[in-house]
């Protein structure tokens, strides 16, 4: 039986995560600085989609039952307290990479992270992964989807 997060990636292709990840966004409460990723990843013989946001942030309680609806799990942030060389709090990529490389797993495909204020894609995002985060995705694995 497909996971209706399964079901969204046949449906909308090479953009099904961001456009999942938008919609998770949309459901924050005061999120313009939080950053939401979601990621296809191996872990042993598992597929499994998570979800990861910035270190200074949290999912709320919609966010989290959506993410639990669509059969996502909730990557929690593993580097709460951590602060990068810019001084600012650890991004979503390096806490799910964590979880990944945590568990030996592997990632298979990322969205194009949603940052700042949502936006509708179809006209235009800031859906972008920063220079750190793709060499992240890069040592643990996955293509990060096509733009818009």
């Amino acid at each position: 039986m497909s996971t209706l997060m399964e079901i969204e990636l046949q449906r909308k292709g090479e953009h099904a995560l961001t456009l999942v990840a938008n919609r998770i966004k949309a459901l924050g409460d005061r999120m313009r600085g939080a950053t939401i990723q979601i990621a296809w990843v191996e872990i042993g013989e598992t597929r499994l989609f998570i979800a990861g946001i910035n270190s200074s942030a949290g999912f709320n309680d919609r966010q989290r039952d959506e993410l639990k609806r669509l059969g996502i799990l909730e990557v929690p942030c593993h580097l709460k307290g951590v602060r990068r060389e810019d001084g600012g709090a650890p991004h979503a990529e390096e806490n799910m990479a964590a979880y990944i490389h945590d568990r030996g797993g592997r990632g298979l495909r990322w969205s194009r992270a949603v940052v700042g204020g949502v936006f509708d894609t179809r006209r235009g995002s800031q859906s972008y992964v920063c220079a750190a985060c793709r060499a992240m995705v890069e040592r643990v694995g996955g293509v990060i989807e096509p733009p818009f």
